[in-house]
């Protein structure tokens, strides 16, 4: 795998649906990376953008270190997995404890 880094990153639609705005985050080189939030929020349309199935509306997406804004999606290796099922309210506190050490403030947000 190879280091993402988003700069500013925004999707708007046509209809003027604003489903990312000015999102910024880095993954290192092997790093394995979570988006969690609530339904709508723009993790699956980010990680679209990521994987150049959804083209980018303002902002840069560099992919090795090279700009990756309008790369063919064939050419980019990634992996995706949306757990729609994932449900905070019932997760343990004994099978959050990583959440909580390693995001306290998310695992908060969620409940855990």
């Amino acid at each position: 795998m190879a280091e993402i880094r988003l700069e500013r990153v925004s999707k708007t639609y046509p209809s003027g649906v604003k489903a990312v705005e000015d999102i910024s985050l880095g993954v290192r080189d092997g790093e394995f990376m979570i988006l969690l939030g609530p339904s709508g929020c723009g993790k699956s349309t980010t990680l679209r953008m990521i994987a150049g199935l959804e083209s980018i509306t303002s902002g840069k997406l560099h992919i090795a270190g090279h700009l990756a804004n309008d790369v063919d999606p064939r050419l980019v290796k990634s992996v995706m997995l949306v757990e729609s099922g994932f449900n905070p309210n019932a997760v343990s506190k004994k099978g959050a404890r990583g959440l909580m050490q390693l995001m306290p403030e998310t695992a908060a947000e969620v409940g855990v």
